[in-house]
């Protein structure tokens, strides 16, 4: 039987391949619509993940997020 991979297992999996993420697409992979509260709870677990802000084309500022290292220490 296999296990049911959960959304922050998934954005981890994601970030660790040196993936950035926002939150259009971590829809459009099917890492639910709710990204920024997954990044909260990864980051009270400790892991280091960087956000940083885009300007997109119709001048809306977009938060990218990457895995700065597997866990803190």
């Amino acid at each position: 039987m296999s296990k049911h991979i959960t959304q922050k297992e998934k954005i981890l999996l994601y970030l660790h391949s040196g993936n950035t993420l926002t939150r259009l697409k971590a829809l459009r992979l099917g890492f639910g619509i709710e990204l920024p509260s997954r990044i909260w709870e990864l980051k009270q677990a400790g892991f280091k993940i960087k956000t940083t802000w885009k300007r997109v084309k119709n001048g809306v500022d977009v938060a990218v997020y990457s895995l700065e290292n597997r866990k803190a220490a």
